[in-house]
Formats: structure tokens, C-alpha cells, sequence
């Protein structure tokens, strides 16, 4: 399901409402509830080093959204209250910005910050979108002030949900980096990717095309030594390559490490390490299970294209050498999370049963789902509704787990834990779920003050 900006996702979630097809949370099993400002969606988590939670998102009352604000939890995120919400974000989905310099300051200032839709000009140019205010924190989320911006963030993706930007150091100089696109008017014409960087610590920046790409690049990931592989689309004559590349001197010059057709439409997923081992994956359904592995960095790759089954929906490094997916598989008249497991680096893979079931227009609308590593071979998944299937074997086997909330069809996406044992998951519907036990037993979060 594309979204457009998400004042189109709120019109569709009102929508849905009223359709008898799915079975959608209400607003009295909601947790996330801002008075009269209606139910709060949650776009982003962060555990912060105080033990506090901060979460972003907006709030919805029927056809009016109110924009976006800022929660806050003191209690590991059973109780939550609105840190920040001076209507100054209205309109902005928001998400957090971790500012790579100064990783020595105790707390750590982070930001807030998001695209604003300008609204649909003409059928031609489609939807832009220009950076909302910025938003400071000095403790941990306890209080926020305006700030300056951070980086030169530029307008994201035309159609559909705009691309979180993130500010990278590349090299052991301090060089700071991020992606944006160069547009035109016309959405049909070739655009350019550009890389833009400092090196003087943020206070002048300059644009350098990265060659091959024409679209948002999908993942831009780094040793913090100077190599960077970008994942990103090339779309020529009609027809779509994936193409990834890689560069050693911190985006000076690039070498393509693959390129690979028709598979350049889908959204792709990268993880792993650039001094390492990497596997990028497909997440579209167009093109099934293809995916991509390499044990050098990004610097040779091996494929593998399996049209019979769902796509991988999340891939995450277990251990070196190991790896576990999650996809979303028909099941009779339902849909199942199936696990997946490859101690090869991604060459072979089998299959478990996770247990989370749902039925199949669940899967139709696109929902969210969550797989977490916690270490030590526990993984956490989510694909809808009112369990949770935890695994402590890297997920070979699985237990399902009470999660407190409804057992209608929604998905969480947004996710924070630390090293004690918490776990955070929450999403749209005013609805989010906790653990302090490592997964093993879960407890729904609420508005502080409400009455469960």
C-alpha cells in the first residue's frame, strides 16, 4: 500500500475504518490516547542511556490530524505523557536524529525532526516535500528546544512516505556525508543522486554526483575508515536495475559491485558491515526472494532469485557467519511469519514455523511487522495482532507470548531496547507493547493517568 505524506495515510486509515473487510483496532483498545487530540501513531522509539523512552508520531480525531508531538516514558514505558507538542510540527512526520559528533557528551543531545508535505502541485510534479523545524534535546528527551538544522537535508521521495535521512562519519578525518536527490519538475526524467559532505565538522558542505544511481538510494552504510557501499535503483528506458556500489576513499570515487535487472522497482534492504559480511534483500513482492550476499565487504557478490516464495520482510545478523529472516507465507485461508536461518553467510537457508498467524488481507494491506536480535541467539517477531513469538535458539524454534493488546489486524514497526532486558514495540492505533524480561513476558503501555 502506497502512502501519500502521511495526511493520505491518516484519509486511508479513516477509511478503513468503516470497511468491513478488515478488522482494524478502535480507539477504546488504544493505549496512545492524547485527549482530544485524538489517537497518537508512533513513528520512531529510542531507549535513551537515562533508562527513559522518548517516542515520535501524530495524533488523529477523525478526519483531523493534529500533527506531530513528542512522548516520553520515566518507567520503561508502561506509563507515557506529551513532552513536547507546541503545534509546531503540524503536518511533519517526524523521526529522530542522532547527531554522529560529540559521542563523548553525557547525555548524548539528540533531535527531532521531519518533511512537511507542500500537497500536490499538478499531476506532473506529484507530491514534494521540504524539512519541518528542528527540535533539541539536551536530557534525554525531559525537554526540547528549537535548534538550528543539522545537516542540509534536502525534498525526499515524490510519491509515497518520505525517506528518513541519516548523517554518517565516514572516514577517521571526521568527514560527515548523507544522500539526497537533485530534481526536476518533471517526475518522468532521469534525477540525479548527489552525496553531500563536510569536512570542516558541518560548517560548509559540497555535492558530489554518485554515479549509476537515479533515484533515492535504499541504504548508504559505512566502516567509519573511508569505504561506503550505497544500494540504490537505476531506471533507463523504461526497465529497473538494482545497482550497488562501493568506494574506499570516502566517496571521491566509486566501482559498481553489481548491477542486476529487472529487479530495480522493488525496495531493498541492506545489513550487516562493510568490513564484513553484507546481504541486501528484495522487499517486494514483484520480485519474490531475491537477495544478494557478500563476505568482502560489498566488494563481489553472489545471488540468488527464488520466485515461488513472499520476500524476505527483515534480515539481521545473528553471529558471524549466521543470519535470521523473517517473510510472511500463505497458509490455507491465513498468512503465517515464517523464520528463516542460514549458517552459511546467506547461501542456504531452512525454515521454522514462528506461530504468528493472520488471515490473508492482513498481508493485502502491507502492514507492519518487527524481527529484533537481542543477543545471545533471543530473536523477537511480530506480524500482527495480539501475540508475540519469541525464539532463544537464534530462531530455530519458537514460543508465542501475549503481547496485552487486541487481537485485531494492525502491525508494529517502531522499536527501541537496551542491554537490561527491555524490549519497546509500538505503532499506528495509539497502540505499543513492552518488555523488561527479555521478551519473555509483555505488558501494554498506556497514557499516563489513564484508567485500564
Amino acid at each position: 500500500m502506497i502512502r501519500i505524506a502521511f495526511i493520505g495515510a491518516v484519509a486511508a486509515f479513516v477509511s478503513l475504518v468503516g470497511c468491513s473487510t478488515y478488522d482494524l483496532p478502535q480507539t477504546a483498545e488504544a493505549g496512545l490516547v492524547h485527549g482530544s487530540q485524538g489517537v497518537v501513531h508512533v513513528n520512531a522509539l529510542s531507549c535513551r542511556r537515562d533508562g527513559s523512552i522518548v517516542a515520535t508520531g501524530y495524533s488523529v480525531s477523525g478526519l483531523s490530524t493534529k500533527g506531530g508531538l513528542i512522548l516520553r516514558s520515566i518507567d520503561r514505558g508502561l506509563n507515557w505523557q506529551v513532552a513536547h507538542d507546541d503545534g509546531s510540527m503540524a503536518n511533519v512526520n517526524t523521526w529522530f536524529f542522532e547527531d554522529p559528533r560529540g559521542a563523548e557528551k553525557l547525555p548524548r543531545p539528540f533531535f527531532v525532526t521531519g518533511y512537511r508535505s507542500l500537497g500536490v502541485a499538478t499531476a506532473a510534479t506529484s507530491l514534494f516535500y521540504a524539512m519541518g523545524p528542528w527540535l533539541m534535546s539536551p536530557d534525554d528527551g525531559h525537554t526540547w528546544v528549537a535548534s538550528e538544522p543539522v545537516a542540509p537535508f534536502g525534498s525526499s521521495r515524490t510519491l509515497g512516505e518520505p525517506d528518513v535521512q541519516r548523517l554518517l562519519i565516514v572516514d577517521q578525518a571526521g568527514t560527515l556525508a548523507f544522500t539526497r536527490v537533485q530534481r526536476g519538475l518533471n517526475p518522468w526524467k532521469e534525477w540525479s543522486v548527489l552525496l553531500t559532505r563536510s569536512r570542516d565538522g558541518g560548517r560548509s558542505w559540497t555535492d558530489s554526483v554518485v554515479p549509476s544511481l537515479t533515484n533515492d538510494p535504499h541504504a548508504m552504510l559505512t566502516d567509519g575508515k573511508g569505504r561506503l557501499v550505497v544500494v540504490g535503483p537505476r531506471v533507463e528506458g523504461g526497465k529497473g536495475s538494482l545497482v550497488i556500489l562501493q568506494s574506499d576513499d570516502s566517496g571521491d570515487h566509486w566501482v559498481e559491485s553489481l548491477r542486476h535487472a529487472p529487479l530495480g522497482y522493488s525496495d531493498w534492504g541492506a545489513a550487516g558491515k562493510v568490513d564484513g559480511e553484507l546481504i541486501v534483500w528484495s522487499m517486494d513482492t514483484r520480485a519474490r526472494r531475491a537477495y544478494f550476499s557478500s563476505k568482502d565487504g560489498g566488494r563481489t557478490w553472489s545471488s540468488r532469485h527464488i520466485p515461488l516464495w513472499q520476500p524476505f520482510r527483515h534480515v539481521v545478523n545473528v553471529s558471524p557467519g549466521s543470519w535470521a529472516a523473517l517473510s510472511v507465507e500463505s497458509a490455507g485461508d491465513e498468512q503465517e511469519a515464517i523464520s528463516w536461518i542460514s549458517a552459511d553467510g546467506g547461501a542456504t537457508w531452512s525454515a521454522s514455523t514462528t506461530g504468528l498467524r493472520r488471515k490473508q488481507s492482513y498481508a493485502a494491506m502491507g502492514y507492519a511487522s518487527a524481527l529484533i536480535n537481542l543477543g545471545n541467539g533471543i530473536l523477537i517477531a511480530h506480524a500482527g495482532g495480539s501475540q508475540i513469538a519469541r525464539s532463544g535458539d537464534g530462531g530455530r524454534t519458537w514460543q508465542l507470548r501475549d503481547a496485552g493488546l487486541p487481537d485485531r489486524d494492525f502491525g508494529l514497526r517502531a522499536q527501541c531496547t537496551d542491554d537490561k532486558g527491555l524490549v519497546v514495540l509500538a505503532g499506528d492505533y495509539g497502540l505499543l507493547t513492552r518488555s523488561l524480561d527479555f521478551g519473555m513476558t509483555w505488558q501494554p503501555g498506556r497514557m499516563a493517568g489513564a484508567v485500564k
